[in-house]
């Protein structure tokens, strides 16, 4: 309507009308763009604030994991310590059934702790980008590095566990039984083999690493939980 207006009055040389039409159609196109990237800019808003509150409750649950494999690993750290204390308690020997479960407790362990899925799968679609904040993006990166980093430390803590234990059960018989692992080997031999005390020595040295890292990884993601609730908070999107 609009167009078959503007061109009668061209032909009719009516130079304010043609004006008037053309500045209603430009301005009609400018509402239309700016009402259209309102909606676009009201959408990502909308999306930054389910990323946001994703990871901060992804970086809870990984807080709350960390805690339970730190009190693991301290509890694996004082067996394998105890345990290697009694090779050199020579005058004392213990129960057959207390050393078996303490040496069959060596060889098992937890990774980082860290959970990673959310943040993996906002990173690697690129919807990371919503997120307004520079300090906050800054904070991602780092602790997206240093979980990495620590992923790395604990599998390579992980093989040499793995290589002590393998040292440690061709030093012991043992059979299977209904009730669990029958120790063979009596616990006077197993307690004067200067080599599988050597072992359950590294054992003690692998865990308490593993303890302080556990403890580590603790206040890196406390830090990246700090963080994004600090965000979340400003946005005013805590309840």
């Amino acid at each position: 309507m609009i167009i078959q207006r503007l061109a009668v009055a061209l032909r009719k040389q009516d130079w304010v009308t043609v004006v008037i039409e053309t500045l209603i159609v430009v301005l009609g196109v400018f509402l239309g763009l700016q009402l259209g990237n309102w909606n676009d800019a009201r959408a990502d808003r909308a999306e930054e604030r389910e990323i946001v509150l994703r990871l901060l409750a992804e970086a809870e649950e990984s807080q709350s994991n960390i805690e339970r494999v730190i009190g693991e690993s301290e509890k694996q750290a004082e067996i394998a310590l105890r345990l290697h204390d009694r090779f050199f308690e020579t005058d004392v020997v213990p129960d057959k059934a207390v050393l078996s479960a303490e040496l069959f407790s060596m060889g098992g362990y937890n990774d980082e702790g860290y959970i990673l899925a959310a943040l993996d799968q906002v990173m690697s679609s690129g919807r990371i980008r919503l997120i307004r904040s520079d300090d906050l993006l800054d904070a991602i990166a780092a602790y997206k590095d240093k979980s990495g980093t620590s992923k790395k430390a604990f599998e390579n803590l992980g093989a040499m566990n793995l290589e002590t234990l393998h040292i440690e059960l061709n030093r012991i018989d043992a059979r299977l039984t209904p009730d669990g692992i029958d120790l063979v080997t009596p616990p006077e031999d197993i307690l004067a083999d200067e080599i599988l005390r050597r072992q359950v020595g590294k054992f003690a040295m692998v865990y308490n690493t593993i303890h302080q890292f556990h403890e580590n990884t603790l206040t890196v993601n406390q830090a990246y939980l700090d963080a994004l609730t600090a965000y979340a908070d400003e946005k005013g999107w805590l309840e």
